[in-house]
């Protein structure tokens, strides 16, 4: 993502909400663990009124270099609170210049800030972040010259402290959403194992004895059939996500390139499934969304010829 505002001082930053308060401020913060880049953050915030009804809000506006369009494109930043328990709401504004109301406004009133810097993603129908999208607040206004940005703070609580760092202000390209899907993606329906005169698929198999040899078994199955003798060799945690096809031999408890695919429900096989003298054949078809499917072969050791 490409930086759009360092945010590392207070040039072009107003206050907005509660303007008048005696006890709220806006400064550049700087020093350890108050700036994400070591160049310095914004930092504002209050100390809540103690006789007030309902909830108070403090915010700034910052103004951005030059108009800048939004609807393509999500934002993201740093940000953390010096008081979580008493920072509950954040919002975040964006207004297409000459209009005083916003084009963009997200919301929670869940205390999504936390002491630890964060990055927070915001993108328009999708809740990246802990915050939501204000569809009524922004109506039918569209987001294309976007020249300021507002950040406001709140709480329900009379005289506590709230506050807000903020830093490091990004643009990039927008995140596609299941609203705006037209076509599924094609699901291939066959593993090519073999394409002309080369293998395209590597057998991945436990890094043991066991799996050594039930792995030259199935290349030798592959070797009969098709003349051709595809690359052997044990599974890793870097071919969690391969670009190619794959044989994956064995469970997600001992073949480390099958973890990723058992964490996301693509296949079950560990070591309790199927289980002692079981087996398990199936296709994986392009989980990753790469062209390439995996299959997986959880079988018993030695590997029964009748599979292959």
């Amino acid at each position: 993502m490409a930086v759009l505002l360092s945010l590392d001082g207070t040039e072009g930053v107003s206050e907005t909400y509660s303007r008048q308060s005696a006890q709220r401020f806006l400064t550049a913060a700087s020093g350890e663990n108050n700036t994400v880049d070591g160049k310095g953050a914004i930092q504002f915030g209050a100390k809540t009124a103690a006789d007030a009804e309902g909830s108070q809000y403090f915010g700034i506006l910052v103004s951005l270099p030059k108009p800048t369009d939004l609807s393509r494109h999500r934002l993201a930043f740093r940000a953390r609170t010096n008081h979580p328990g008493t920072t509950a709401a954040f919002y975040v504004r964006a207004y297409n210049q000459g209009d005083n109301k916003p084009a963009w406004s997200f919301n929670s009133w869940n205390s999504v800030l936390a002491e630890q810097w964060r990055e927070i993603c915001l993108q328009p129908d999708l809740p990246l972040s802990g915050l939501a999208w204000e569809p009524k607040v922004v109506e039918d206004r569209i987001a294309t010259a976007v020249d300021r940005i507002e950040f406001i703070i709140g709480s329900r609580e009379n005289d506590v402290p709230v506050d807000v760092l903020l830093d490091d202000l990004r643009i990039g390209p927008r995140l596609g959403s299941l609203q705006e899907l037209q076509t599924p993606h094609p699901r291939p329906t066959a593993t090519a194992i073999v394409r002309d005169g080369q293998a395209t698929a590597t057998i991945l198999h436990p890094d043991s004895a066991a799996g050594k040899q039930a792995a030259a078994v199935v290349a030798a199955a592959v070797a009969e059939r098709t003349g051709v003798t595809p690359t052997v060799r044990a599974g890793t945690a870097a071919d969690r996500s391969p670009d190619q096809p794959a044989i994956m031999l064995g469970n997600a408890d001992n073949n480390p390139a099958m973890l990723l695919l058992y964490a996301r429900y693509f296949t079950p096989a560990d070591s309790i499934c199927p289980g002692a003298g079981g087996w398990l054949v199936h296709t994986v078809c392009d989980p990753f969304g790469k062209g390439a499917a995996q299959d997986i072969l959880d079988i018993e050791i030695p590997v029964p010829v009748d599979l292959l």
